[in-house]
């Protein structure tokens, strides 16, 4: 079949009438009308429709919050910020919501064998930490931090300032580090990791394990937990 007799898929239509009505602001705010009216205007199926929103959702133009209904983003994803190949957290590259604050809780434990297959060695005792991203008193992302006191100490953190600690941890460590390895998973647990809060989206999370290294050490691992509709994810590939 050659592609003069190729008819565009209805989906593909909408989502590019979609796409246009959102650039020149023809709705009225930035809630969409609710799926049945939507479908109606556009004269398509609600599945159809369905499948022109996901598309407009992976542009980052449109986000989907679960018993509200679908919204325009007003500022769409920056195209030239960084990707998850530069060295720095994380959570502010791949969450599209713009985060405001940062709450830490951290403990001090025994090793265990978990930690130390993930520190890749023992140590007499290990810090974990749970930073909360939030903001307007809602909460967008959630990581687990696990460091080997040595490695506390190394950095020159001060548990007894929280402030210091968080710095540290959000920016510091990448400067000294010389690379990091992330695996990207999905998780449905991500409202179940910690009874502490709960995150606006649900329990569906993107999970990015990060180990954060200085040479042939790791410095620190972390576990960031983002609500799978807030995710975005961006690396740069080169030749």
């Amino acid at each position: 079949m050659n592609g003069e007799n190729r008819k565009e898929p209805l989906y593909v239509k909408a989502y590019h009438r979609l796409y246009h009505m959102i650039n020149n602001n023809e709705f009225s705010s930035d809630k969409l009308p609710s799926e049945p009216e939507l479908a109606k205007q556009l004269g398509i199926s609600r599945m159809t429709l369905r499948q022109a929103l996901a598309f407009l959702q992976e542009d980052g133009l449109v986000k989907n919050i679960h018993g509200k209904g679908n919204f325009i983003i007003k500022e769409p994803v920056d195209k030239q910020k960084d990707g998850l190949d530069t060295l720095s957290n994380p959570v502010y590259k791949a969450q599209i919501e713009p985060i405001e604050d940062v709450e830490l809780y951290f403990s001090i434990n025994l090793d265990t064998e978990y930690t130390r297959q993930v520190l890749e060695k023992k140590s007499t005792a290990v810090v974990s930490v749970e930073r909360w991203y939030g903001a307007k008193k809602k909460y967008l992302a959630f990581c687990f931090t696990y460091l080997a006191i040595d490695i506390v100490e190394e950095l020159g953190i001060d548990l007894n300032n929280e402030e210091g600690f968080k710095v540290v941890l959000e920016e510091e460590i990448y400067n000294q580090a010389t690379h990091a390895t992330i695996e990207i998973k999905k998780t449905a647990a991500g409202n179940m990791t910690s009874q502490r809060y709960s995150m606006v989206g649900g329990e569906a999370c993107v999970l990015l394990v990060e180990t954060i290294y200085k040479e042939d050490r790791v410095l620190a691992h972390n576990k960031f937990y983002i609500p799978e509709q807030f995710c975005q994810l961006r690396m740069t590939v080169r030749k």
